[in-house]
């Protein structure tokens, strides 16, 4: 998840830098979504997994299934110029992918993980 949570802070790096001019930063910010769709899947896989062994709430999993597919919904919105949703739902992804990394920072190992 923390993985997740820096790739998103990157994006919007890179997409400053594409609107400033810099050449290469869309290719960047493409191959940054394409990255964090890979981590959103393996997260998600990672934590049903954890979650079926009980070793993990139902909640991070859900949260990270959510994560898939509001991932692919960015990367779809940004390819068809609806910046109005873009840029809304990838606030909203790092705002999220933050919290969670807050509340599974506080958990102590032997007990499952609880997202308030």
């Amino acid at each position: 998840m923390l993985i997740n949570l820096i790739l998103a802070a990157l994006q919007p790096l890179s997409a400053g830098l594409s609107m400033s001019g810099y050449g290469g930063a869309v290719t960047v910010h493409v191959a940054g979504a394409l990255a964090l769709q890979l981590g959103a899947l393996v997260q998600a896989v990672g934590a049903v997994v954890l979650w079926r062994r009980r070793h993990m709430a139902g909640a991070v999993a859900g949260f990270s299934i959510a994560l898939v597919l509001l991932v692919f919904l960015e990367l779809a919105a940004g390819r068809s110029r609806m910046f109005w949703l873009h840029l809304p739902l990838g606030v909203a992804l790092f705002g999220g992918l933050l919290r969670h990394v807050i509340g599974l920072s506080s958990f102590k190992s032997h007990e499952p993980i609880r997202i308030p």
